[in-house]
């Protein structure tokens, strides 16, 4: 049976006038579990931890993941990352590349010459995120005299766009990274599992979420900070940090123009003046800014940095750590029966409530979120040749290639726990809606498990139409969560 094209609900334009209604494919079934699982870009599991990354648009993904298990005088750190890159993909790239090395290389040095303490891999963590952050930087600065006056803009253009007329383009790509950036999301586990470390810049998420008895309550624990505009304590930093420079933080966003205030990469907040004007405004492609014109953001640049590099970073125990406090036994305490860490970028919770300033009302409603997961990992049954042996429409519907990927089915997608909050958050966002709107605007946020429940075909209807909608731009931020099994 072919599947039916319908006015999606979800979304509108801003035209007043005439259908401002877009048309997307009802799918079900088979067809739309092979939807969903093409739209998973980075996806697998490593060591108990499960990793998805969910983008149905046609633009590629600008968030990244790294999982990794890096050893370290013999012995084994769980690194797990996130990076959320914006303006494009030079910097998310570059940063993506460079953690493993960058980090190791230090947790190295440590181990040859002290023991590892909480103080000494925060360190360790702050210090790799921030020679990343300088070697992009630096880069990128050193292809110009010290002294830009020493050069024509003529000249300029040609060391910055050394792409062109068969060019290496090596010059071209540092100056791309400078011009983009990311958030990052850091967590790191010690050898013994007792320890967790959690280095953010940005505003992607860590959440530690416990519960003492199988079956029992959740409890979550934010680890992450929240680096944006509209955060007060970071405005008022960033205020602070610029006396009287009323257009350091203008509408929520720094000079005017970029929303989150910690950022790997984003020279052009951090440059000095002219090299923004004359080398980054300048070159091919040309920088790019939002929320404000060209000309007025070179107004407000006055003294640099504005966006800063340093994370922040929290160390917590874990697992049978958790039950020692302070170097003590704690009689009272004992290792928690189940504990996750769940990171997840900023596109999650905009799912569900759009204009995302802060996780914590989508934290609210992980616990649900989680159970449910849970529940259709375990029950997963993937029956891959029904799969592949339906009828023609229904994977016609599903893409034959979905932004060019291929639409074969994985068996283990559904037991991926990852991709099941993804797909958890995105098929039931009206029932999760309420209680985030409540949180946010500070109302009196309705009990969970009295919001109201959608049935089985709404929810599917709501999942088909952010993956079938029809639209020619991108409708939806990346979206990309990371789950480690503690215990």
């Amino acid at each position: 049976m072919t599947p039916s094209k319908k006015k999606a609900d979800l979304f509108h334009t801003d035209d007043d006038e005439g259908d401002n209604s877009y048309i997307y494919t009802r799918l079900t079934g088979a067809a739309l579990d092979i939807a969903f699982h093409t739209s998973l870009n980075a996806f697998g599991t490593l060591d108990r931890t499960d990793y998805a990354s969910f983008q149905p648009c046609f633009e590629k993904s600008q968030d990244r993941v790294v999982v990794e298990d890096v050893e370290i005088g013999g012995q084994i750190w769980r690194l797990r990352c996130i990076f959320d890159g914006h303006a494009g993909n030079a910097a998310v790239d570059y940063i993506q590349q460079s953690i493993v090395p960058t980090l190791r290389a230090r947790l190295a040095a440590l181990e040859a010459s002290t023991p590892a303490t909480d103080s000494t891999i925060s360190a360790a963590l702050s210090s790799a995120l921030l020679a990343i952050d300088d070697a992009i930087g630096n880069e990128a600065r050193a292809l110009f005299p010290p002294d830009l006056d020493a050069l024509s803009d003529a000249q300029i253009r040609a060391i910055a766009d050394d792409h062109k007329d068969g060019g290496s383009g090596a010059n071209h790509e540092k100056l791309l990274r400078a011009k983009s950036g990311s958030t990052a999301l850091v967590a790191l586990v010690d050898p013994a599992g007792e320890r967790l470390w959690v280095a953010s810049l940005g505003d992607c998420t860590a959440a530690l979420c416990t519960r003492q008895e199988k079956g029992g309550p959740w409890t979550v624990e934010r680890l992450s900070a929240n680096h944006n505009g509209i955060e007060p304590e970071e405005a008022a930093r960033v205020r602070a940090e610029h006396p009287g420079e009323e257009g350091a933080m203008l509408n929520d966003r720094v000079l005017g123009t970029i929303a989150v205030t910690r950022a790997l990469g984003d020279f052009f907040c951090k440059y000095p003046p002219d090299f923004v004007r004359r080398v980054l405004v300048a070159s091919d492609p040309k920088l790019k800014f939002s929320a404000t014109k060209v000309d007025d953001f070179l107004a407000r640049l006055l003294t640099p940095p504005y966006v800063s590099a340093q994370p922040e970073v929290r160390c917590v125990r874990i697992g049978a750590g958790a039950s020692v406090v302070n170097g003590s036994d704690d009689a009272t305490s004992s290792p928690p029966a189940e504990q996750l860490l769940v990171m997840f970028s900023d596109g999650l919770p905009e799912c569900v409530l759009d204009d995302f300033s802060t996780a914590e009302p989508y934290l609210q409603v992980l616990p649900r979120i989680l159970d449910r997961a849970l529940r259709s990992t375990a029950e997963a049954s993937f029956n891959a040749e029904a799969i592949l042996n339906a009828e023609g429409p229904s994977l016609s519907a599903a893409g034959a290639s979905v932004n060019g990927k291929p639409t074969l089915p994985r068996p283990d997608a559904k037991r991926n726990l990852a991709a099941a909050i993804i797909r958890e958050t995105l098929a039931g966002g009206e029932e999760w809606l309420p209680v985030m709107q409540a949180m946010k605007y500070g109302e009196v946020v309705p009990k969970m498990g009295k919001e109201k429940r959608l049935d089985h075909a709404e929810r599917d209807d709501r999942l088909s139409q952010l993956l079938t909608v029809e639209m020619t731009g991108k409708w939806m931020d990346d979206v990309t969560a990371v789950v480690h099994r503690i215990v």
